[in-house]
């Protein structure tokens, strides 16, 4: 189960060990979103809102890691090109996006995992299982 205080040990992981350009905001809220915003003033910004009250806050650790995927493709794509795919709605280009940034949020997701006590084969097993129902929401002919 993943906790308040396993979600600061992941901010701090992303933003200290891993990405020094990067900020993460957790708000609490009723239902988990998360959003990556490419840099302001040479900074990039995660947002996740999510529900404080939940018993386990897995989801919210999986959209964390997801837009930490993002953050990784804006750095790897030109900045245009990044762009063109984070506006499609649907379709295969979509699809394919989505998929590389929650396969590269899984890389750097196992690699926090390995520092901490937490189950890493059950929570990367959950984590797959979000990522594939969140990139089939992406094209309604699945």
């Amino acid at each position: 189960m993943i906790t308040q205080h396993h979600l600061a040990q992941a901010k701090a992981f992303l933003c200290w060990d891993r990405f020094p350009d990067l900020s993460v905001k957790l708000i609490p809220l009723k239902e988990p979103v998360a959003f990556y915003y490419p840099p302001s003033k040479n900074a990039h910004t995660i947002v996740v809102f999510y529900a404080p009250e939940k018993e386990d806050l897995s989801q919210v650790l999986f959209l964390l890691f997801h837009e930490a995927g993002h953050y990784v493709q804006f750095r790897a794509y030109q900045e245009q090109r990044f762009w063109e795919f984070v506006h499609l709605v649907e379709g295969p280009e979509k699809l394919c996006f989505e998929q590389e940034a929650w396969e590269r949020g899984a890389d750097i997701l196992q690699e926090f995992l390995r520092q901490t006590d937490l189950p890493e084969q059950v929570l990367m097993h959950a984590y797959s299982h979000h990522a594939e129902q969140s990139v089939a929401s992406y094209n309604s002919s699945l």
